[in-house]
């Protein structure tokens, strides 16, 4: 990507740990366009996310769940996501981030041009849309109410049904 858009390529900040992350290193050795900035969490990983133009996932495997989507969504930021898994799930592709091919470099690299080519705006409607399908979503009035709904159903197939 880097010999593609030069001096435009966007700085990627890589934050975590895992098998990966000596090659992560590697790569932050060799170019000023990605930065490892290791394990984050609490204010620190509140302020990377809100510091950033978007969020990516890069899941090579089936994730159930990805919590990196609530955390984009949460700061209105909008998902670059791998189409694997959960994130399928949470991530709209045009509407709330962009879905690319699991394990595809090409196909990672398209997407982060693509998102970069957006104006600011279109990625702020993007992750505005983040932010309404997670207030939806993870809503635990939301939550609540379809338990309470999954039990009265149940109740009231116990009342037909003998056990």
């Amino acid at each position: 990507m880097e010999k593609s858009l030069g001096d435009a390529t966007p700085l990627l900040r890589v934050g975590g740990t895992g098998d990966e992350e000596q090659l992560v290193q590697a790569a932050a050795s060799r170019s000023s366009k990605v930065e490892y900035v290791g394990y984050v969490d609490g204010d620190e990983k509140e302020e990377l996310v809100a510091g950033c133009r978007a969020m990516l996932a890069p899941s090579e495997w089936w994730e159930p769940l990805g919590l990196v989507t609530y955390e984009s969504y949460d700061q209105g930021k909008p998902m670059l996501a791998s189409a694997s898994g959960g994130l399928i799930e949470t991530v709209e592709h045009g509407v709330t981030g962009l879905l690319y091919e699991s394990g595809s470099p090409v196909a990672l690299a398209e997407a982060v041009q693509k998102m970069e080519a957006m104006s600011r705006e279109q990625r702020t409607q993007m992750g505005l849309a983040g932010r309404e399908w997670l207030k939806e979503e993870a809503d635990p009035a939301e939550w609540k109410k379809r338990f309470e709904q999954i039990v009265r159903q149940v109740v009231a197939r116990g009342e037909q049904e003998p056990v």
